[in-house]
C-alpha cells in the first residue's frame, strides 16, 4: 500500500485534503471569484433598477 511520510494511508490523506473546512475555503480562488462576480452582478442589477425607477419618476 502506498503510504505518506506520516505513515498514514495515502488514500485517507488525499480524502482529508478534499474536505473543505471554513478556513480552507478562504484559500479557494473560485470562492472569491464567485463572491466578486455576485457582487458585480448585484451591483449592476441595483443600478438597473434605480435607472428604471428614475426614468419612471421623470417621465411621470
Amino acid at each position: 500500500m502506498n503510504r505518506t511520510l506520516s505513515g498514514k494511508p495515502a488514500m485517507r490523506e488525499a480524502r482529508r485534503q478534499h474536505v473543505h473546512g471554513p478556513l480552507q475555503a478562504l484559500n479557494d480562488d473560485n470562492l472569491w471569484r464567485s463572491i466578486y462576480s455576485g457582487l458585480v452582478w448585484s451591483n449592476a442589477a441595483m443600478w438597473g433598477v434605480a435607472a428604471v425607477i428614475a426614468a419612471f419618476v421623470i417621465s411621470h
